[in-house]
């Protein structure tokens, strides 16, 4: 009965489609198919090209039964769209992903097609979930990262962003991010995850973009491309920082790249600079760079060869270098080394050296401060050394402090050297203190001068040498002083060779090695005359007698065996002398005194035992205490040293002090 009741459903509507009439057979009721409640097709509904349409805008409902659904184009399971209620599901059998194409309004001349991803991008199903209004103008749609969308400003959260492309920005337009907080002030954080890095490229391991960066490491080279860079120019190290410039390199040797114990380079950086690198020179040594920093400088290196480079710095300047340097600096210059040692730096300058501990080279050109120095400076000047401690060189060109002086400095002038403690050197050209026994001594100005002795001093002149303790030369020319407490003013080629002695300007003045003299010689400029030639010499002679035995006095006051250096009347070989003697002797207390004089010449040839006088010396007494008749004195020639001497004769049970002053002439070939 069923299947005879669809096949009159069909043949009837299949008669109203052919021939535009209802046949009334089959239970349809005037020929309309609405007289039927239950219609059901027997087979496939073919619409023979016409339309399926509601009457006076009614609806057009497809209802499947409870859950089965409606499939267009497919079978629903490997194709098609398939529609329930709530859900629109389409899939594909065609190998490529589904689409949906929206057209434009004038003849279908456009589409936007939305398509999903291909099955290779898939990690799971994707599901998202529309925000529940229209949004604010200019508002991005964004996610939740569960498929929950909301509308949200454009840019980042918490910012404004802004493309300004009016002038001056219309050329190379200024894109901004501004904090748009609430309170007043708001900080801008840029926050990486866990040991991520800062910088301005995504690594990309070309010359470009570098190599992949060091954990908690900054990089903001922004320009990649000047010069000659390569991948490996970026901070590797752990906790390195490169801001700005570009060509610069923060690495560590070996595998150490972390904060561990095998880590070699940690914590540097490198501002502002180009073609700068801190790099370990070899591995195996924990943090053999750490905390150090180059700024603002080219072509600059900090490194390690053996020892540590802990937070040193290089700042300005270019072709710096600091290897193995603890906590020193290098700033601005050119080309200048901090070697080995701790707490030293370079201010400025060409080509400086800096080695050793605590120590400072500031300008100037090509100065040297060897490991063996501490707490010593250069400043300025051209090519100095240092080796010794707590030493100073300021200025002047080629000068040199040994190794063997301590708190010793040079201030100007032009190469000078100096071996003595406490000593120092003051302008000049080419003076010098070369031995250790020179200590405390000081030369101030001159040329070619020399001290060997200590507490001495030679101020100005040329060619002068002081070999002797607590002596001293003023001015003049050749001058030398080679005994202790002696001193020559001005002249030209005296030499004093006693202790205590004097020479007053002059030419060729000469105390013949005696003590206590005073030598004023001629100013004969002719070559042809020679030391103590042509000279005025003074001296003071003294001895205390107690009895009646005859005693020559001498400038030692004393005893009387002490040597040749103390006798006072000497002469040159080959020369006379025109002597004049006073003498005075006294007794304590004020006491009884007697005084004489003495006038006469004495000539001597080349041996001391030729010395005689010429006629017979004048003795005169000046003065003389009742008491004091018996005491005597002479003027008397002696063999032995080649000169004349004053003996003396006192009174037994007596303490008597004798005093002469010796006053010499001479003349000598």
């Amino acid at each position: 009965m069923a299947e005879t009741r669809n096949k009159n459903i069909v043949k009837a509507i299949s008669n109203a489609l052919v021939l535009g009439e209802i046949d009334t057979t089959g239970n349809i009721a005037g020929g309309d198919l609405d007289a039927d409640t239950t219609p059901q097709l027997g087979g496939n509904l073919d619409i023979n090209g016409n339309d399926i349409i509601s009457l006076a805008g009614a609806n057009i409902d497809i209802l499947p039964h409870t859950s089965g659904k409606i499939n267009l184009d497919g079978d629903g399971s490997t194709s098609g769209v398939s529609v329930t209620d709530g859900l629109i599901e389409m899939r594909t059998s065609t190998g490529s992903v589904a689409a949906i194409d929206m057209y434009c309004e004038v003849s279908n001349a456009h589409k936007v097609t939305i398509k999903p991803p291909p099955h290779a991008d898939y990690s799971g199903n994707v599901t998202f979930q529309l925000p529940s209004s229209n949004g604010t103008s200019g508002y991005l749609l964004q996610t939740d990262g569960n498929g929950v969308t909301s509308w949200a400003a454009a840019g980042v959260t918490g910012f404004d962003s802004a493309d300004n492309t009016s002038s001056p920005n219309n050329t190379i337009n200024a894109a901004s991010l501004t904090v748009n907080s609430s309170s007043t002030d708001a900080d801008f954080v840029i926050e990486p995850k866990g040991a991520g890095a800062i910088l301005s490229h995504i690594p990309g391991g070309d010359a470009a973009t570098g190599n992949k960066r060091g954990a908690f490491a900054i990089d903001l080279q922004l320009n990649r491309t000047d010069g000659t860079p390569a991948a490996g120019n970026v901070p590797s190290a752990y906790g390195a920082t490169i801001i700005a410039g570009y060509d610069n390199k923060i690495a560590a040797s070996g595998s150490g790249t972390d904060n561990s114990n095998s880590a070699t380079v940690s914590r540097g950086a490198i501002i502002a600079s180009t073609g700068s690198t801190v790099t370990s020179a070899s591995s195996g040594t924990q943090y053999q760079i750490k905390e150090a920093i180059i700024i603002g400088s080219k072509d600059s290196s900090l490194t390690s060869t053996g020892a540590t480079s802990y937070q040193s710095i290089i700042a300005g300047g270019s072709v710096h270098t600091i290897n193995g340097h603890d906590r020193g600096g290098i700033f601005s210059g050119r080309q200048n080394t901090l070697g080995n040692g701790d707490y030293s730096t370079i201010v400025g300058g060409y080509l400086h050296n800096v080695n050793g501990s605590y120590n400072n080279a500031t300008a100037g050109y090509d100065h040297q401060i060897d490991s063996t120095a501490i707490y010593s400076s250069i400043n300025a000047g051209y090519f100095n050394e240092i080796e010794g401690d707590y030493t100073f060189i300021g200025g002047g060109y080629s000068h040199f402090i040994d190794d063997g002086c301590q708190y010793g400095a040079i201030v100007g002038g032009y190469n000078h050297t100096l071996d003595g403690d406490y000593a120092g050197m003051f302008a000049g050209r080419d003076n010098a203190m070369t031995s250790t026994n020179s200590q405390y001594s000081v030369i101030l100005g001159g040329y070619a001068l020399s001290i060997a002795g200590n507490y001495s001093a030679i101020l100005s002149g040329v060619l002068s040498e002081v070999t002797g303790n607590q002596a001293a030369i003023v001015g003049g020319y050749d001058n030398h002083v080679s005994d202790h407490y002696s001193v020559v003013i001005g002249g030209r080629d005296n030499d004093i060779d006693g202790q205590g002695s004097v020479a007053l300007g002059g030419h060729h003045g000469y105390d013949h090695g005696k003590n206590a003299s005073v030598i004023m010689p001629a100013g004969i400029f002719d070559n042809s005359w020679d030391d103590g030639e042509a000279q005025q010499k003074y001296n003071t002679v003294a001895h205390e007698t107690t009895d009646a035995t005859q005693t020559a006095l001498n400038t030692h006051a004393g005893d009387l065996t002490v040597g040749s250096s103390y006798f006072a009347g000497s002469l040159n070989s080959n020369g006379a002398s025109l002597f004049k003697i006073t003498l005075i002797a006294n007794v304590t207390g004020g006491g009884d005194t007697k005084a004489w004089t003495f006038e006469g010449v004495f000539k001597k040839g080349s041996l001391a035992s030729s010395v005689a006088f010429v006629g017979t010396p004048v003795k005169n007494v000046i003065a003389s205490d009742t008491g004091a008749s018996s005491w005597d004195a002479d003027v008397q020639v002696n063999t032995t040293y080649g000169g004349v001497e004053v003996a003396c004769t006192g009174a037994a049970s007596t303490t008597i002090r004798w005093v002469a002053q010796i006053s010499q002439t001479q003349v000598a070939f």
